[in-house]
């Protein structure tokens, strides 16, 4: 209680002088204005009537000529507000121009487009109809070529071939492998084929994607033009229309590891080959001088699948056609 009596003390002081400060500054001013007010009443007590009469006709002229610069000065803006006014009528008219101007030109622009569109139609249409005509003559090239051929092929020697025996059981010594086979090779056209050639080779290949275009390769690298002579003082094999002469494909061939197929899931043939044997038949046809050529790939295949590297029987062996490819014939 004593500290709060003893703030109390300490403040009182600081608040009286401010109320006597602010008392006397109003106080002032009270007297000032009822000075002011006094005088003016005794200045218009003294006015006579010529007087107030005098200063009454000074105010109206004051506010007449203040009410004249105002009057000027609003017809100068008026004026100039009428100025921009018209020269905006002015813009607004020219944009006016130039919008219906541009609205022209676009409707111009839109009747050429219009009437390119219908030409380019027209020429779309046309194309197409002579697109329709060229597939028509192309078809019917087609069919003429396919037409001609077969007159061909009916006027002139043609062979087929097909496995005809299984020769030689395969046999394995040290990296190679020994086999033999024979192919019937039939003439099925019109025509005596005359200098029947034969000729072939054996490779192993990959158990992979190249297994379906590398017999192709292989076989139109070995069988390109031109034809081989023949070997020796073999005579010409001739083979009359209808009739079938045998050929024999036998040999040795070698193999090192990478022809060598790896399989783990079977564990009865670990290791084994893929032998494909590609070649081509070319022959004359009665007295032409054109060579012509039937192609053929065949994979050499036991029961099991691949070849196991070890002896296999005769009736364990099969010749299979490589059903992707068979080579070129003409």
């Amino acid at each position: 209680m004593e500290n709060v009596e003893k703030a109390t003390k300490v403040k009182n002081p600081r608040n009286s002088l401010f109320r006597r400060l602010w008392t006397l500054l109003v106080g002032q001013v009270n007297r000032a204005i009822e000075d002011f007010e006094s005088g003016e009443q005794i200045k218009k007590a003294a006015e006579t009537p010529d007087q107030i009469t005098a200063n009454a006709t000074k105010w109206m002229m004051r506010f007449t000529f203040v009410l004249a610069i105002i009057g000027i000065l609003t017809l100068c803006v008026l004026r100039n507000q009428l100025k921009e006014m018209h020269e905006g009528g002015i813009d607004t008219k020219n944009l006016a121009n130039a919008a219906t101007e541009q609205a022209q030109w676009e409707q111009m622009l839109f009747i050429m487009s219009a009437i390119q569109a219908q030409n380019t139609h027209d020429l779309a249409i046309a194309a197409g109809k002579q697109a329709d005509a060229s597939k028509s003559m192309s078809d019917l090239a087609a069919k003429q070529f396919s037409t001609s051929q077969r007159v061909i092929e009916s006027q002139r020697a043609s062979i087929s071939i097909s496995p005809y025996s299984v020769d030689h059981p395969m046999t394995f010594q040290e990296h190679g492998m020994s086999f033999a086979f024979t192919l019937a090779l039939t003439n099925n056209g019109a025509f005596v084929a005359n200098d029947v050639r034969m000729r072939y080779k054996l490779y192993f290949s990959k158990f992979d994607k190249s297994i379906f275009t590398e017999p192709g390769k292989q076989q139109r690298t070995l069988c390109k033009p031109p034809v081989p002579p023949r070997i020796g003082n073999a005579p010409k094999l001739i083979i009359y229309q209808g009739n079938a002469a045998p050929e024999q494909i036998n040999g040795g061939w070698g193999f090192v590891d990478l022809d060598v197929i790896q399989q783990p899931n079977d564990p009865q043939h670990p290791i084994g080959l893929i032998p494909i044997v590609v070649g081509c038949v070319d022959y004359l046809s009665g007295a032409m001088p054109e060579w012509h050529q039937t192609g053929f790939i065949y994979q050499i295949r036991s029961k099991d699948g691949i070849i196991p590297i070890k002896d296999i029987p005769i009736n364990d062996i099969f010749i299979a056609r490589y059903i992707f490819d068979q080579g070129d014939s003409y």
